[in-house]
């Protein structure tokens, strides 16, 4: 594993980061992302979130409910739903952004950082090491769900879409937290993409992917892809199980397979 020396020597980044979030449905899970990005988020930014065309109503008034807070630089509601979308995000506003820019998928929560924000924690390490194309954030690991548990929830449902609901071949499953406490970013990074921070010059490098692609071309390039262990999110879709049982494994890789 690779260290990083304190925190406190670090310069602070004085260039002001766009946040992108995409969303579609799952409301519950919305809000949740929204309000801790709302509490927990001190650092100046620009926040951006991009609507896939949900077809769920409430995720509109929960946008809304948000919109009126004053959260968001900019709102963007779809009338399709795009995996390329978070490219087609960066591209619209290219111009505009810094030298690093945020990707929040809205099925996270932000827990807080100690004595400081998740962001302003971000833009220390990609400050401190130009070698580091993205940092992401430890996931919660309490809410792991174990199979026992999720047959006992649904006897009746496949153990592939059990699996599917509760994330168990996932890599976030194999980090040891106990190991990897006592360093402040670890590698491999291989958590999902759910909250990260890109450099950009090092994000023009490379194709567009899924998750696992973006840590493969940077370390394929010799760029350094970590994982905060400061920096923690909640990834909510661990808890589909509960609150979205019918949210399909089987679509969404249907869609991404057709699409990517």
């Amino acid at each position: 594993m690779k260290k990083i020396h304190s925190i406190n020597d670090y310069p602070m980044n004085k260039e002001v980061p766009y946040i992108f979030i995409l969303s579609w449905n799952r409301p519950i899970y919305l809000w949740v992302c929204l309000d801790s990005i709302y509490r927990h988020t001190s650092t100046p930014c620009k926040i951006i979130i991009a609507d896939n065309n949900s077809s769920d109503p409430l995720v509109r008034q929960v946008i809304e409910g948000f919109e009126r807070r004053g959260l968001f630089y900019k709102v963007h509601l779809f009338e399709d739903n795009d995996p390329f979308r978070l490219k087609k995000m960066v591209d619209m506003y290219k111009e505009e952004l810094g030298s690093y820019f945020v990707f929040i998928e809205s099925d996270i929560e932000i827990l807080p950082v100690e004595n400081g924000c998740w962001l302003e924690r971000f833009l220390l390490y990609m400050d401190a090491n130009p070698n580091l194309a993205c940092v992401g954030s430890w996931v919660y690991q309490k809410d792991f769900v174990s199979m026992e548990d999720a047959k006992r929830l649904y006897p009746d449902v496949d153990e592939e879409q059990l699996a599917f609901l509760i994330k168990i071949n996932a890599l976030m499953r194999q980090h040891n937290q106990e190991e990897s406490k006592y360093y402040l970013l670890i590698d491999p990074h291989n958590a999902p993409l759910r909250l990260l921070m890109f450099r950009k010059s090092a994000y023009d490098r490379v194709p567009f992917g899924q998750d696992f692609q973006f840590y493969e071309r940077f370390k394929a390039l010799n760029y350094d892809a970590m994982i905060s262990t400061e920096v923690v999110h909640r990834h909510l879709s661990l808890l589909n199980i509960f609150d979205y049982s019918a949210y399909s494994g089987q679509d969404r890789n249907t869609f991404f397979d057709e699409q990517l």
